[in-house]
């Protein structure tokens, strides 16, 4: 597949296949390229104490391993198709190259952005253990969503998540005020059980 473009002329698309349960990426690798999902599913996850941690699961039109294209360094995390996928890979020469024309907001955006999804994929990895600190992650992943929103659409988000979520925490925090320490026992074991 071809696609033109106004400054290089076409760009010839590099696909990938790989089949339900194959690996796409092992955390700890080093990073080279990004991954246009076609079709499939996949499920990216992180391995601490011998536990396998679901982040999120992604599935066509969606873009896999894009911390390879903003940060040097090793894979922070697993990817693993649950379904077959058709990939388009995205090389990070091509996006450096495109992001260096693109307007300087823009890169500063794109650098806070990747800082943000770092700390929340390491908050979520790190602090599953606490109903406390899932509550944070929470909140975190609220406020960077409406921190890419125009502001339109920020009142009505805010009308409709906010509740919920604060709904949400006074629940936890009184489920875990009756219930004391015990309840964190019993979420680890669950954890560790379920492997999310």
């Amino acid at each position: 597949m071809t696609a033109p473009t106004a400054s290089t002329g076409p760009v010839i698309l590099e696909r990938k296949f790989v089949p339900k349960d194959g690996m796409l990426i092992h955390e700890g690798d080093k990073r080279q390229q990004a991954y246009l999902i076609q079709s499939g599913k996949v499920r990216v996850f992180t391995t601490r104490d011998h536990q396998d941690i679901d982040l999120a699961q992604l599935g066509a039109g969606q873009i896999v391993g894009e911390m390879a294209l903003l940060m040097d360094g090793k894979r922070t995390a697993s990817v693993q198709a649950i379904e077959d996928c058709n990939l388009i890979v995205i090389n990070r020469q091509e996006f450096e190259k495109r992001l260096h024309d693109t307007d300087r907001a823009i890169q500063s955006m794109v650098n806070m952005m990747t800082q943000r999804i770092k700390d929340a994929n390491d908050a979520i990895a790190d602090k599953r253990g606490s109903l406390r600190a899932i509550i944070k992650t929470a909140e975190v992943m609220v406020n960077n969503t409406k921190s890419n929103m125009p502001i339109e659409q920020k009142y009505g988000f805010d009308n409709k998540v906010l509740p919920k979520l604060e709904a949400l925490i006074e629940e936890v925090e009184a489920f875990q005020s009756r219930y004391g320490h015990e309840v964190e026992e019993d979420f680890m074991s669950t954890l560790d059980e379920n492997a999310f």
